[in-house]
This record gives structure tokens, sequence and C-alpha cells, in this order.
């Protein structure tokens, strides 16, 4: 359908590759679809560049970046979803040494981080029977026991802040879970906060984590399968405080090193997006974007590198005008209203009647707008609101919308709506992806209608908006 729905525009266009450009983030990411298909990328907060580790049978997880900037520990599973499988590893984000295998022992080991000086990692594992965390040299030498336990309880998903040297982990026994803290010597140990039901181990406290200064710490809360919220925890007076609620499911929050944002992942099925997306929360868990927008990866870890920059300053917010839109009609053919029907929420619409395409009715349109300002650098979030209908709707309808990558030449799918009914559905994404953005500055956003085999049908498009965050500051000269 992409194929018929989505043909490229024949102007000259530049990809925004982001060469030159310091890393901030490490993210392990595999296919929804494909078990084999997975990888560690590296990128700008602002989805620049193309770089990644070097490519190794398995699925990596949980990444975390040494105080250097250079050494990434991870997780690797040699037979993808069996934790069992589950070992150590490091490997250098610019290569100059080959990567190396910290643990080999039976049972999962997992969840590293490493200590301030960097001289240790902390991990979870399963070796001796229940969860426990243990310590290994950056090189995996001198594997050890950190912390004793009672029978039956398991210890987990630790953060080790660089400012207080404290630990937070996540202890789970009888059924509950429970934030505790520790001194980075293994005395000291006192609980944080309350406990959560854990009635498996998929609920419950997840993934705590210590902002820069060591005196809060952000985790998830799991309430369903599914389902989870973002909360915060003030040490010293033990107050929670909830941060984030997605009305899905919000996981694994690393804060950037200048304290002003939340890197995690985000799944939103009520908005069309299945799987957890990288994304991006102001400090206060507000202001969600997406960072890699569309659904072609799923999210397994992350992590921030200490050349992040402070994020830039949001000057003005513009919806663009129709003058900025160039419209093409990338799959079926229209029998009512034009481009002027798109710039307002009136139940004035074009409409489209489909082509057939194999067993389905397809209609399309692609929207090729040109931003703002003199530089990408400039765009700081682009905000979409797309309001659409399709005639007849089925299991096998589905409506959406797709930004394309031109860096990956090809069209990410941001918002699907399955069966979405013969009323108008809104979609609605927030991205702040300046790999979808040319170097000319210009995006293109599809609204794309797929009907289930059977008579002709209509898609109608109310609305096309973009708006337009832009800064005085061109953070990134792309």
């Amino acid at each position: 359908m992409l194929l018929l729905g989505c043909a490229p525009a024949t102007s000259t266009t530049t990809a925004n590759n982001g060469n030159g450009l310091p890393t901030e983030l490490a993210f392990c990411r595999a296919s929804p679809t494909s078990t084999n298909t997975a990888e560690l990328a590296l990128r700008t907060a602002r989805n620049l560049g193309t770089a990644r580790i070097a490519e190794r049978s398995g699925r990596e997880l949980q990444v975390r970046v040494h105080p250097d900037g250079d050494r990434l520990a991870f997780v690797r599973q040699s037979t993808p979803s069996n934790s069992t499988t589950s070992d150590l590893y490091v490997a250098w984000r610019t290569g100059a040494a080959p990567e190396t295998r910290l643990t080999i022992e039976p049972g999962a080991d997992e969840n590293p981080c490493w200590s301030p000086d960097g001289n240790t990692l902390l991990f979870s594992t399963a070796r001796a029977g229940d969860r426990r965390l243990w310590t290994c040299g950056a090189n995996g030498l001198n594997p050890q026991p950190f912390l004793a336990a009672d029978p039956g309880v398991e210890d987990t998903e630790a953060d080790w802040s660089r400012t207080t040297d404290r630990i937070v982990f996540v202890r789970r026994q009888a059924g509950s879970s429970r934030l505790f803290l520790v001194n980075g010597n293994g005395t000291g140990l006192a609980p944080l906060g309350g406990a959560r039901s854990a009635t498996t181990a998929n609920l419950g406290v997840h993934e705590p984590c210590f902002t820069p200064d060591g005196n809060s710490v952000a985790f998830v809360d799991v309430t369903a399968t599914g389902f989870s919220r973002l909360w915060s925890i003030d040490i010293a007076s033990g107050v929670e405080s909830l941060l984030f609620d997605p009305q899905g499911e919000v996981r694994m929050p690393r804060y950037a090193p200048t304290a002003d944002r939340i890197v995690c992942g985000i799944a939103q099925p009520g908005q069309g997006r299945q799987g957890l997306r990288l994304s991006m929360l102001d400090a206060g868990g507000t202001n969600p974007r997406l960072i890699e927008p569309g659904e072609n990866w799923v999210l397994h870890g992350v992590d921030v590198f200490p050349a992040m920059v402070q994020a830039p300053v949001e000057a003005l917010t513009e919806t663009l005008p129709l003058s900025s839109l160039q419209l093409q009609l990338s799959a079926g053919a229209v029998t009512q209203g034009g481009k002027n029907q798109l710039a307002s929420e009136d139940n004035q619409s074009m409409v489209i009647a489909t082509d057939t395409f194999l067993d389905h009715e397809i209609a399309g349109i692609n929207c090729r707008y040109t931003l703002p300002g003199a530089t990408p650098g400039e765009i700081v979030a682009i905000r979409a609101r797309i309001t659409a209908r399709v005639s007849r709707s089925d299991a096998n309808t589905t409506l959406r919308t797709s930004l394309f990558n031109p860096v990956g030449e090809r069209f990410d799918t941001v918002a699907e709506v399955v069966n979405p009914g013969t009323g108008m559905r809104t979609l609605t994404f927030t991205t702040q992806s300046l790999a979808h953005v040319t170097l000319e500055r210009q995006v293109r956003v599809t609204v794309i209608g797929e009907i289930g085999a059977g008579a002709r049908a209509e898609m109608a498009v109310d609305q096309v908006q973009l708006d337009v965050v832009r800064s005085p500051v061109l953070r990134e000269r792309q």
C-alpha cells in the first residue's frame, strides 16, 4: 500500500544526516515483527545521526553509558525474549576497542549500571537462584555479590547516582515491590516510598533513575499489562508525585544531564501508537514529544551521554498557512473539494474516491510543507492534527498518518487507527525529529485510508494542520 500511496516527490531534497554532531543518546531498538532484527543506535536528542554499534546476533537491551561518554554497557540476549540467555557486554562508541563479553554464567545477567568513577558495574543476576545485585570490574573481572537478602527476595533494576554515590533499586517479595536505597559501599539500606502490588514480575515498581543532583528518583509504576505511569519521589521527604500518565505505557526513564528533560519510551494505543517509541518529556513530566516517531522500531533501552546539551528555547509557535503546502494525490481520485478544504476543522472536506490495490481500497494524500526559518536547526518541534474519515469500516480498515524519512528513504507510520468507524477521527502527534526534515526545511505528511475488500469507498479529509515550534538559537547548524 505504501508503495502505491506514498511515492516520493520529484523535487530535489537533501537528507539531514546530522554528520559531525555529538552523540547524545544511545538506545536499543528491535523490529516489532522480527526477533532477529535489533540494534544499538547512536543519535542526537533530535534524532540525527546514522551511527550504531556493530551488529551481532541476538537482541540488545538496557544500555548504560559510561561516565567517560565512550563505553557502553548493555545486555544481549542470544535468544531474543529468553532472559536466561542474557549476558553483559561492553562496546565502545568510537570503536576504539573490540566489543567485550563480560559475563558467561548460566542464568540471566541484566540491568547494568556504572559506578560514579566508572570502575565498577552493578548488575542483577539470577545465577544463584533469586535475583541479586552483584558487582564486577569494568572489564568483567572479580564478580561478587553486592547485597545479601533473604530467600524469596529479589533485587533488580538498580541505578547509581554519580553525585551522591547512592544506589536505588527495586526489591520484590511476597507479591509486592518497593524502592530501596543503599550507599555505594553496601551500607545504609533503607526503603524509599510506598510498596506497590506486584502479583506478577511485570507489575509494580520498575526502572528507577536518579535526577542529576541525586535528590529525587523517577520510577515507573505498572498497574496492568500495557498500562503504566511515571512517578517522582523526593528522597528527603518521601513525597511521591505523579509526573506523567500516558493512558498507555511509559518506560525506561532517564534524566538529561542538564536536568531539564526525561528521555523515555511511550506507547499510546488510544492515539494510534502501539509499541514503545523513543520520546522526550520536560522534567516535570509535561510536553511529550516523539524522538523516533515511526512504528518500525520498539524501544528496549535508552541512556544519555554527558554531551547532551540543554533543550532549545521555544520562542514562537505558528500554524503553517496553506501557501506553504504542496498537495499531491497519492492514491484515488478527488471527487469533491481540494487543498482549501484542509485549512480548518469545519465539516468542509476534501473527498477522495479509492483505488483498488490487491484486495483493498486505498485513498491517500501527500502533504509537503516548507517550514519557516533559515535552517532546520530552528525547528524545536512539529505538531500535527489530522481530521479524516472513511465511508466504510471493518477489521481490515485502517486510517493512518505517516512522516517521510529522507534519511531512511521510507515513510514512518506515526499514528494508525484500526477499524475507525465512519465518523470523523482525529490523529495527532508531536515530534522533535529533525531526521524527518530535509536541509531545505521540507517535511511530508501523508493521510491514508486503507479499506477492506468490497465496493469502492471514499476518504474525506477535513483538516491537515501543522504547527511549528521554533527557537531563536540555532542548536544544530542543519
